[in-house]
Parts: C-alpha cells; structure tokens; sequence
C-alpha cells in the first residue's frame, strides 16, 4: 500500500503498511530459536551451541555496513540516477562485506581473532571455522536484499518483503532439518549452512520481484528541485549509519570475547545464542516499524504525533509480552521442551532473560529516534548514541572480569546490554533538547 503527499496517516494505514514488514521479521525472529534448538538435540551441544553462538555474532559484525541499506534506499531512491547511484554502492559494500568475511577464515587470521583476540577453549576452534566458513554467503546476500528491500519499501510494495523471508525461512528450514537428520557436520556448522541458504534464496526473489519497480525508477528523471545523489552525498548521509551499525554490532563480539573470560565461560557462551534468539524477537517488531517511520513521517500534518500513538501502545504491549514470557513457567517451558537446552544449562538461562524485560520498549524508543535523525537526515546523533551504547557495555563487562564478581558471565552480559541501551536512549532525548531534527521521547 503507497502513501501519497498529503494523505491523513492513521492507526489504519500504519498497520496495513506496517504488518508485512512484522511478519517479515518475526519470521527472522524464528530463525534463532529453531537452529539452537536443533543444535541443542545434536552430538556436543554445549560446544557446538558455543561456537554457533561466536560465528553469528561475527556474522552480524562483518554485515553492518549494509544493515541500513534497505532505511537508505527506502528514503533516497526516487528516480533513475539515485536509483543507479544508490545500486552501485550497496553492490561494493556487499563484495567488500563477504571479501572480509572470507579473510577471517585463512588460518593465520582464524587463529589470531579466535584464539588471540577472544581466547577461546581449543575444543570450540573446529566446529567454529566450520561454522564461519559455511556462513560466507551470509553478508553480501544481505547486502543485496537490503538495498531491493529498501526499494520496495519506498514504492508501498510492503507485502512482497513477507512473501521472500517465508521463502527464507521455509529453506533455511528444510535444509537444517535435511542436515539435522543426516549430520554430516558439526552441529554450529549445519546452523550456519542453513542461515545462508535462507538468506540466498530470499535475496534471489527479491531481485526478481523488485524488476518492475526498478524498471520504473529507471525511466523516472530526477526532478528539477529535488538534490541530485552522488557518491559524496550518500556518503555523507550514509557513513554515520554505517558507523552506527557497526558499533552496534561490534558488541556481539566483544560480549563472547568477556565471556571467554568471565565465570562459567563455556556455559554462558552456550545459553548466548538461545537467549539472543528470544530477544531478537523482541528487537525484530522495532526494527520493521522504523522503515515505516521513515517513509511516512511528512506524509501529513499529524503524521508523526499519529506515529508515536502507534509505537507506544506497541511498546506496552511488547511489553507485557515479554513479562509473561520471562517472568512465568513459560520460561522454563521454553528453555526445556523449546530450545532443548540441557538440564545443566537451565538454571544459566533464566535470569538472564528476565534482565531483558525492558528490549521491547527501549527498542522501540531507540528506532524511533534514529527514524527522525534519518528522517531529517542528521544522522550523526545515532553514530553517538551507539558509540555511548557500546562504550558502556564495555566498562561494565570489563569491570565485573577484573573485579571477579561471583556471577556468571551471561548474567553480567545481559545487565551491560539493557544499562547501556538505556542509557543510549537517554543520550538521543538529551541530544533532541539542542538539534530539531530529534523531538520525541516516550
């Protein structure tokens, strides 16, 4: 559904538009849920759920720099020479993603950031290079898909985007169950081969879907006072995303990094990626609603104050979600019968979800103010607000190793992570006072 210029923004259109993109992410919210299970009913599963655990986290990492793409293209491309300006850079970003990803694995590399920089156990090093090595189609594939994503999104074709990530999950699934049942690779390997064939067929139907739209951006000249994209203007614009994304995402690595070296060190690692599956859950329904932000905020007088009635009631109710699922035998359901973490790792998993009751709404908040700093093109305040982000995430981790606190290094990790999105938020409703790009605050 497209949004015209001046056309009321209400309750109704935000949730017509918006619902495909929740379900698209919703459907990635599966993903993690379902591997760690399967990976948790396989041969070693505190080992292999570890190594899982490290090789997603550098994924995430290594595929930062084209996490915005889909929010760059969504706003910037509106004709032919944005369209082709906009393409080309997303194409280098993705090469240059994947190329990266790739050195990790040459073995004088894998060892100096495995072994060097986060110290981790010998016995987790096989199953991890397997695992990053199988998941090298993970971020150029993204890459793509994120930018054609982007495209639709900016054309109202919201629904499309649900249509591919069931194809992606649908795949993934299919082959991590083909997988599962023959084991012919370690458990975090069949989880990581699996994640890139999800991610390459769905970027494959995207391309295909997104011809029409892009045959018309194509015939479409820019108009003669609107500011032409370049290289430098995009750079300009894009690069503190970028920036933002990555300091985000560096903080994966650095959290298996402190928990190679905290208490219970192989355990926390393991119950890592089965909690930041549930979480991720919680973060994917912000994160779809901030595409919607972005396109509609302008739309009409009301657009935004009709917006923020939106996202606080959604963030009540994540919420409330979240309580029940955490604070609950739901809980316990989950962890046992769900994800099939062992009985040994049961007692590991349970504070350190309800340490997340408050990602729904932090969540929420955070995306809302990076739409308007996108929206209003001033994105250097969100590079700030992930640098405050990670910055704090790293004091607390580094002082619970020195200090030796007497709490496993998962309880320690998902206190850092919800303080410093707390205070990351609190830095952007600071930042709002003085620039009048930002003026929101739940």
């Amino acid at each position: 559904m497209s949004i015209v210029a001046n056309t009321p923004v209400t309750h109704r259109h935000i949730l017509s538009s918006w619902s495909p993109l929740a379900l698209s992410w919703i459907m990635m919210a599966v993903e993690g849920p379902y591997l760690t299970a399967l990976v948790a009913r396989l041969d070693q599963p505190k080992i292999n759920l570890a190594a899982f655990g490290v090789a997603f986290a550098f994924g995430l990492l290594l595929e930062s720099p084209v996490i915005m793409l889909m929010a760059a293209a969504a706003k910037l491309v509106k004709d032919r020479v944005s369209l082709q300006t906009v393409q080309k850079i997303s194409l280098a970003l993705s090469i240059a993603c994947t190329v990266a990803m790739g050195i990790l694995t040459i073995g004088p590399f894998f060892r100096f950031w495995a072994q060097g920089l986060l110290s981790l156990p010998n016995e987790l090093l096989d199953p991890l290079w397997w695992a990053v090595v199988l998941m090298l189609p993970w971020p150029g594939f993204i890459g793509i898909r994120r930018f054609y994503q982007g495209v639709l999104i900016a054309s109202g074709l919201t629904k499309r985007l649900a249509v591919g990530t069931a194809i992606r999950l649908t795949t993934m699934s299919a082959t991590a169950f083909v997988l599962f049942k023959t084991q012919p690779i370690h458990g975090a390997a069949i989880a990581t081969a699996s994640l890139s064939v999800g991610v390459i067929c769905e970027a494959l139907f995207t391309v295909r879907v997104a011809r029409t739209t892009k045959q018309a951006l194509k015939a479409k000249d820019p108009e003669d006072n609107s500011e032409t994209i370049t290289v430098k203007s995009f750079a300009r614009f894009y690069w503190p995303l970028v920036l933002t994304t990555l300091i985000g995402m560096a903080i994966q690595p650095f959290v298996s990094f402190a928990l190679s070296h905290s208490k219970d060190p192989i355990a926390s690692l393991a119950v890592l990626p089965v909690i930041h599956g549930i979480v991720f859950f919680f973060r994917a329904i912000p994160l779809s609603f901030q595409e919607i932000i972005i396109t509609m905020l302008g739309k009409s007088m009301d657009s935004k104050q009709t917006l923020k009635v939106f996202a606080t009631y959604l963030a009540i109710i994540l919420t409330v979600i979240m309580i029940l699922l955490s604070c609950t035998p739901l809980a316990g359901f989950w962890f046992a019968h769900v994800a099939g973490l062992p009985d040994n790792l049961l007692n590991f998993a349970k504070w350190p979800l309800i340490l997340n009751i408050g990602v729904p709404s932090l969540s929420l908040w955070l995306c809302w103010q990076r739409s308007l700093c996108i929206h209003y093109q001033n994105t250097k305040p969100v590079t700030h607000a992930s640098a405050v982000e990670i910055g704090l995430v790293c004091v607390v981790m580094l002082l619970a190793i020195v200090a030796d606190i007497n709490l496993s290094g998962i309880i320690v990790a998902m206190f850092a992570l919800s303080f410093a999105r707390l205070a990351a938020n609190l830095y952007l409703s600071a930042v709002r006072k003085r620039a009048e790009a930002i003026a929101v605050t739940f």
